[in-house]
């Protein structure tokens, strides 16, 4: 949470967000993609028996969701219906439960990037609206700055057509070159990301985790993934996530409680940030040395590397390879030196 919270005060952090984040902001009432899918089925002529046949209650899906969402939408164009029109006026039906203090708070009040697969435009709802940018595929890109910009990678209800919906969006989303497709990229590599609202086993997060993961093996960055799960997961498949796609484990701790305990470490990590930085610089800038009593501290480490990773992009600091291994000997050989006079 450390971490977390230091990439949020010196503007470094980015949400990866899915269906589960809207679904924790709606206190359950926004719909899964199954379940969007479903609501469409009944809005056909012999919609109970579609979906009986798509939802077997006995057996797995025949068809991957993006797969049945092109059925439905070709049975929709029967009927002079689109699909993404019909999943538009649903998802704009939904709204904001009451119980989001925690997370309007951090929204209103810090400066982050987020990306989302989901239609909604809730996130935009939880930030001021003077302060947040949506960018929608299909719409303006706005040039102007913003304390939130929410990049709604899959499309938004703002621009129905251009939304992802069927297999036929996916393939043409996976293998086009736009401007969300290269900002995906660039944010996965330039922040520390926290993914809410997902699966670890979805297999859009993993297709676009695996492009970073080959990105970061070829530079000088060190894991910057996070993945929120409300649920408990099994050490052992922490450790794979972590081997395969970089990405590290936070269990047992739901969206509400994730914001409320990031609030509360953020109001000492504020304090710190600033300072950690200004002398970081001035080990690296000026070959100065850290203290003693700040190297023993349990956090300093962390507080080293991620103000590196804070500086690099900012103050002029560009590592090679090389150079990256030579200062951590050099600072590894002063801690020894430390305990081992």
């Amino acid at each position: 949470m450390f971490e977390i919270a230091y990439a949020a005060a010196t503007k470094r952090l980015c949400f990866f967000t899915g269906t589960g984040f809207s679904k924790a902001v709606t206190d359950n009432k926004a719909p899964s993609w199954q379940g969007l899918l479903e609501v469409l089925c009944t809005q056909l002529p012999n919609g109970d028996e579609l979906k009986q046949s798509l939802f077997p209650e006995d057996k797995p899906i025949p068809l991957t969701l993006e797969e049945t969402a092109q059925v439905i939408a070709i049975k929709l164009v029967e009927v002079d219906k689109n699909i993404h029109e019909e999943v538009a006026n649903i998802i704009a039906g939904v709204e904001l439960a009451e119980d989001n203090e925690d997370v309007s708070s951090f929204f209103s009040e810090q400066k982050f990037r987020v990306i989302t697969t989901n239609y909604d435009k809730l996130t935009e709802e939880l930030a001021a609206k003077n302060l947040c940018q949506s960018l929608t595929p299909g719409l303006p890109i706005p040039r102007s700055s913003a304390h939130v910009k929410v990049f709604h990678v899959h499309g938004s209800i703002d621009s129905p057509d251009n939304m992802v919906v069927t297999s036929e969006d996916y393939f043409k989303f996976i293998n086009g070159d736009s401007y969300f497709s290269r900002k995906l990229s660039t944010v996965l590599h330039e922040n520390t990301v926290v993914i809410l609202g997902y699966s670890l086993g979805d297999a859009n997060l993993k297709a676009i985790i695996s492009d970073y993961k080959g990105f970061s093996k070829n530079h000088v960055i060190s894991s910057n993934l996070f993945f929120v799960s409300r649920s408990s997961v099994d050490q052992n498949i922490k450790d794979y996530y972590y081997h395969c796609y970089g990405i590290r484990v936070l269990d047992n701790l739901d969206i509400q409680d994730f914001f409320r305990l990031l609030n509360e470490k953020l109001s000492k990590v504020r304090r710190i940030a600033e300072k950690s930085i200004e002398s970081t610089l001035r080990v690296v800038h000026e070959g100065r040395r850290f203290k003693e009593t700040f190297i023993t501290l349990e956090d300093s480490f962390y507080r080293i590397i991620s103000a590196l990773l804070s500086i690099q992009p900012l103050k002029g600091v560009v590592w090679s390879l090389k150079g990256f291994q030579q200062w951590l000997e050099n600072f590894f050989r002063h801690i020894n030196l430390l305990a081992f006079p």
